[in-house]
């Protein structure tokens, strides 16, 4: 329920699972290896008030986020550790990702590289 022409509806928001597909990132690894990294992110809702308000762009923010991470993670790895430990990297970001976008009223489940 709203008072008309006192209060408005700020914007609709999907608690549905929603997913993101971000561009290839430039990564370097520990052994000085250049590598350009996919990263798609599945997050969902958890508190539309915290979503619409509490950051001014959640989606670019996650990239933001998602970018940040994946370089420090990847930077304290060699080559070969990276390509083999696909699982490893995807829960340390999730984890990371989940922690921060807390505040957003977002919820990660799920990081893929590609």
């Amino acid at each position: 329920f709203k008072i008309p022409f006192v209060e408005k509806v700020s914007k609709t928001v999907s608690l549905k699972e929603q997913v993101v597909d971000f561009p290839p990132q430039p990564v370097i690894t520990k052994d000085n290896v250049t590598m350009q990294i996919d990263t798609v992110v599945f997050f969902q809702i958890t508190d539309p008030k915290l979503y619409a308000y509490g950051v001014e762009r959640p989606i670019s923010a996650i990239e933001n986020l998602s970018a940040t991470t994946l370089r420090n993670i990847i930077g304290e790895m060699e080559l070969d550790h990276t390509l083999t430990s696909r699982d490893v990297i995807n829960a340390k970001i999730r984890v990371i990702l989940d922690e921060a976008t807390d505040a957003w009223g977002i919820k990660v489940n799920r990081v893929e590289l590609t």
